[in-house]
């Protein structure tokens, strides 16, 4: 046990740039390799594929921002990476996570504004953990209640998920509702925020790999690392 908390002390603090240089370079390798093998068997455009990579490296930047505490870049790479989502999983009628990504990008810009206040920053400008808001707690559960009822009544007669897949229906209702919880909590500042995080990455993952989007499969799974640092990086800050 103390071996590991010396490797999760040195990759969070002394090595941590090496740590997310190696972390993202294997992302990058991940992602080209697997854009490359999308494009080589015709399944989608080179245009999409693009945005796809772009989109999923970005998101890799604002992630590891946000495990650790910056308020700025994690925030802007989030709304950045946002766009690219809702682009990309309408593509995979993912339309759960299409709304999810709505609503994150929404929320980014409520940490941007709230993050970057001096008294929600430490001395070295990290974002500080915080108390409950209770205005967004309502707004969040409004939002999900209202996002679910459109996903279940609607998805299918929009066209916009199959009605002879109702996995898919239902993955996309979860994966919505864990996800704007996820991000709540987190923009709130709460360190057990990134305990949904994990939760949310192994949704995302089967229902990018049910859906065929294999570039953000492949993300939900290097996001778990860097939840996992993340929730040491909060819950030490918040002691």
């Amino acid at each position: 046990m103390r071996r590991i908390v010396i490797f999760l002390d040195y990759v969070t603090g002394k090595g941590s740039v090496r740590h997310t240089q190696i972390w993202f370079a294997i992302a990058v390798i991940l992602t080209s390799y697997t854009a490359y093998r999308i494009l080589e068997s015709g399944e989608d455009t080179v245009s999409n594929v693009a945005i796809y990579s772009i989109t999923a490296l970005f998101g890799y930047l604002s992630v590891v921002s946000l495990a650790f505490r910056k308020p700025i870049s994690g925030n802007v790479l989030g709304i950045t990476a946002n766009l690219g989502e809702m682009y990309s999983q309408f593509q995979f009628r993912n339309i759960g996570l299409v709304f999810s990504a709505g609503y994150y990008l929404l929320f980014h810009v409520v940490g941007l504004i709230t993050w970057t206040r001096k008294e929600n920053q430490d001395e070295d400008g990290k974002v500080k953990t915080t108390g409950t808001n209770q205005g967004f707690i309502i707004f969040t559960i409004a939002t999900g209640i209202v996002g679910c009822i459109c996903l279940y009544l609607y998805g299918s007669q929009w066209g916009l998920i199959s009605q002879d897949q109702p996995l898919l229906l239902y993955l996309n209702i979860l994966a919505f509702v864990v996800g704007i919880l996820s991000q709540m909590i987190m923009i709130l500042r709460k360190p057990w925020a990134w305990y949904m995080w994990l939760t949310s990455n192994v949704i995302w993952f089967i229902l990018n790999m049910v859906s065929g989007n294999y570039i953000f499969m492949i993300q939900s799974v290097l996001y778990e690392w860097n939840c996992i640092l993340a929730i040491y990086i909060w819950h030490k800050e918040s002691k």
